[in-house]
């Protein structure tokens, strides 16, 4: 392994202030809760605002856009301002099959919501006359929402399927109340525990009659009659915290024959009651309604409107400013200037090498920064910066975890998908330029493609473009991961020519799958003793078009 050069004292990576800059870009790369303000970057668009709004949501983007980040912006908010916000975390949930996965979202919600009425409405431990001081609206609903967990808990304890006793008390009109109390008992085996539920206290005594019904159900089947209870609940809550959401980050954790029914349930559960759902997902992996009749799941637009951060590199000028934003703020942070830094060319390469993504932004900008410091300052000019050819390397780095990921994500699909892979990173170093095009037409292609972009191993920049003398075929167009490039030191492939509208519609630039690509021998052969060096201010983006 090679040495670094010793640190240079002008060379100004090699600070301290630079060093603790990397310390901080390991750190914000998740959203946490209460993460200080002044890292947060608002989109330019009106998503924050559409998001904010009174109605149902889902925010689809990429790993790695900022979700969960603008999510937890919008909680904070809302809480600073005494609002109620449940936040469920679906990835917590995704080892549970259907329905113990709603039973267990269910119950985190409700403890949440529990947790912040108590913390709005601390109960007074001081006595009037020796009786208790009376509790207030807020702890009564608190108190209710503890015994829905404690019997949503002991269900998803229980079998999947159990004799179940339900008594309810009717009261009179003048103190409508009732008490509702659930005993489970397993057909085979004894079954720990008691699954109750109690709602409408008054201090009033009054009298009635009790029904008790018994019957044998499975829990799918209790879920759905105790649906008007959790929708008294979430009446209550709505009267308590007009407006309330309700956040289920990381959606596309659960399994998509599992989504529509969640989705669903969650939806009849607080329909016309003041709160409102906000998913976070990705849409490729996300699947809200089912159809059916009857229908199950809320579908868009009628039941809720889709918002997306996936703005990538089809708008580069705007992904760069934002992502810039970020950075210059964490700079600003750590005492750091950013253009003392980087070069104007390795600016421009990490927004292509993060195709737009603000983690993998983040993560770049880091081990860009490594990848000089083990460079070291030399005779060449600009070295003294981080330039294109360190954020080339730190990318190549990454294309190890890309592939992990994707067997991890592709549901059985990982070698087709590694396949195509391969052979679109033939074809572009055949082509000599990270741009490819696909045409639109072949939709099983296109939706091959549009799931390697969902993993970061491609990414748009054009869509429904034309070739000449192609008669009135339409392309989408694509760029290649400089990843994937860089881990083979494919030098000679032009990284930016697709930035200017000539140079993405070559007829040679379109992929046809079956024809072969060039093999690797050849291209061996054709860099054989040939050690090429980028000039840093190829990497410059003057325009888009």
């Amino acid at each position: 392994m090679m040495t670094p050069p010793a640190p240079s004292s002008d060379t100004y990576y090699y600070e301290d202030q630079v060093g603790n800059l990397q310390v901080l870009l390991e750190e914000v790369t998740r959203a946490r809760p209460g993460s200080p303000e002044t890292r947060f970057v608002t989109p330019e668009d009106e998503v924050v605002k559409r998001l904010s709004s009174n109605f149902h949501h889902v925010l689809y983007g990429r790993r790695g856009t900022g979700k969960s980040s603008l999510l937890r912006q919008i909680e904070s908010t809302r809480k600073a301002s005494g609002q109620l916000v449940a936040w469920a975390d679906q990835e917590t949930f995704k080892g549970l099959s259907y329905p113990d996965v709603l039973v267990g979202t269910l119950a985190e919600v409700f403890t949440q919501i529990s947790v912040q009425l108590r913390a709005q409405s601390p109960l007074e431990k001081k006595k009037i006359f020796r009786k208790a001081v009376p509790l207030t609206a807020q702890q009564n609903l608190a108190d209710e929402l503890d015994h829905a967990v404690r019997s949503l808990r002991e269900l998803q304890k229980s079998p999947s399927e159990s004799e179940i006793e339900w008594t309810e008390n009717y009261l009179t009109e003048s103190n409508v109340a009732h008490n509702g109390a659930i005993k489970t008992s397993a057909k085979a085996g004894p079954l720990a525990g008691t699954f109750d539920y109690s709602k409408g206290r008054s201090n009033k005594e009054t009298s009635g009659k009790a029904l008790a019904q018994r019957y044998s159900a499975k829990k799918s089947e209790h879920l759905e009659r105790a649906l008007s209870t959790y929708r008294t609940l979430m009446l209550a809550i709505g009267r308590a915290s007009p407006n309330t959401f309700i956040i289920l980050d990381d959606f596309y954790h659960l399994k998509q024959d599992d989504q529509p029914g969640i989705a669903g349930y969650f939806h009849r559960a607080v329909k016309d009651t003041g709160v409102w759902l906000k998913f976070g997902s990705i849409a490729l992996w996300t699947r809200l309604y089912a159809g059916g009749n009857p229908p199950i799941g809320l579908q868009a637009p009628h039941d809720l409107r889709d918002l997306s951060l996936d703005r990538g590199l089809q708008e580069f000028k705007r992904s760069k400013k934002f992502l810039e934003t970020i950075l210059n703020r964490l700079c600003v942070e750590c005492d750091v200037d950013p253009s003392s830094l980087f070069s104007d060319g390795a600016l421009d390469r990490l927004v292509l090498a993060a195709g737009g993504v603000p983690r993998d932004y983040i993560g770049l900008v880091s081990e860009s920064i490594a990848s000089a410091k083990n460079r070291g300052p030399s005779g060449k000019s600009g070295s003294e910066r981080i330039i294109a050819e360190d954020v080339n390397s730190a990318s190549g780095r990454t294309v190890e975890t890309k592939y992990t990921d994707m067997r991890e994500d592709s549901g059985g699909a990982s070698d087709e998908l590694e396949g195509l892979v391969v052979r679109l990173t033939d074809h572009c170093r055949n082509t000599k330029s990270s741009c490819f095009l696909i045409n639109a037409s072949n939709r099983e292609l296109i939706d091959k493609t549009n799931r390697l972009q969902n993993m970061r191993f491609v990414h748009t920049v054009a869509q429904n473009e034309t070739v000449p003398n192609q008669q009135s075929d339409r392309y989408n167009v694509y760029v290649l991961d400089v990843s994937l490039l860089a881990a083979q030191r494919a030098w000679q492939v032009d990284f930016m020519g697709w930035v200017k509208r000539e140079g993405r519609r070559a007829r040679k630039l379109v992929y046809v799958p079956g024809v072969a690509s060039i093999t690797e021998s050849a291209i061996a052969s054709e860099s054989a003793g040939s050690e090429v060096t980028q000039n840093d201010g190829s990497a410059v983006v003057e325009s888009v078009e």
